[in-house]
């Protein structure tokens, strides 16, 4: 049996360590987000009731505030919504048939799961992309909301 080539190993290893930045990222994103959604909650219950209490519920800045925390909240789902087609690692029942059934060399095992982490990577960072853009969205939507509610709230 080869040993395998430290050029590869390393590669492989950092291969690794990027998929598991990546897994870590999803994660804290998914926590903030839901920080995001407890914000718009707390703000809309409070300052929303307040502002419901004072003018009545057609009142302009009411309803504003409503569809703020409206698209607040389906922004955050949309971070939050399950997907099963991240790549985050490799099937240990298609690793058993790909390198072991046929004995593959070490370092081309390592070498092909460092270049298919390569492109789950890719595949990941575009998903990654996108809900970024969906929590900067509900972000924006959070600040409009409370500023509605502080504005009803204020208006006599």
């Amino acid at each position: 049996m080869n040993d395998i080539d430290p050029r590869v190993k390393l590669a492989y290893e950092e291969s690794v360590r990027g998929l598991d930045m990546q897994n870590e990222t999803l994660n804290e994103l998914h926590s903030r987000t839901g920080i995001v959604i407890a914000a718009a909650t707390v703000a809309s219950a409070f300052l929303g009731a307040v502002a419901l209490q004072r003018h009545v519920p057609e009142y302009w800045f009411n309803v504003l505030g409503l569809l703020a925390f409206a698209a607040t909240t389906l922004l955050c789902l949309g971070v939050l919504w399950p997907s099963e087609d991240w790549e985050f690692s490799f099937d240990a029942g298609d690793l058993d048939d790909r390198y072991y059934a046929r004995e593959a060399d070490p370092t081309e095992m390592c070498r092909e799961m460092l270049l298919s982490n390569a492109k789950s990577r890719v595949l990941n960072n575009e998903k990654l992309r996108k809900r970024f853009e969906l929590f900067r969205f509900a972000c924006g939507a959070l600040a409009c909301d409370i500023l509605l509610w502080l504005v009803a709230v204020g208006v006599r």
